[in-house]
């Protein structure tokens, strides 16, 4: 719609962070804001290093799970408290 761009619809059907014991630490199930809104379909294994690029969470508010969306730049990631994982 003239400057306007539509997104892309988006369902999701699971997404989680599994730590070294193969427990999920972060899970789409337990609560919907843990995903980046948007994120596209990822399936890796990194270190927490490399996760860190993609994990999100508010200095100012260390317990609250911020709401990110990706509507238009093709990007994924997690919302998290601050002492999650």
């Amino acid at each position: 719609m003239f400057d306007w761009t539509i997104p892309k619809e988006w369902n999701i059907r699971d997404a989680y962070i599994l730590d070294e014991r193969g427990e999920k630490v972060v899970d789409f199930h337990r609560n919907n804001l843990h995903v980046v809104n948007y994120s596209v379909p990822v399936d890796v294994r990194l270190d927490l290093a490399r996760l860190q690029e993609h994990l999100y969470s508010l200095e100012a508010r260390p317990d609250a799970i911020p709401y990110v969306t990706s509507y238009y730049e093709e990007r994924w990631g997690f919302c998290l408290p601050i002492g999650s994982g």
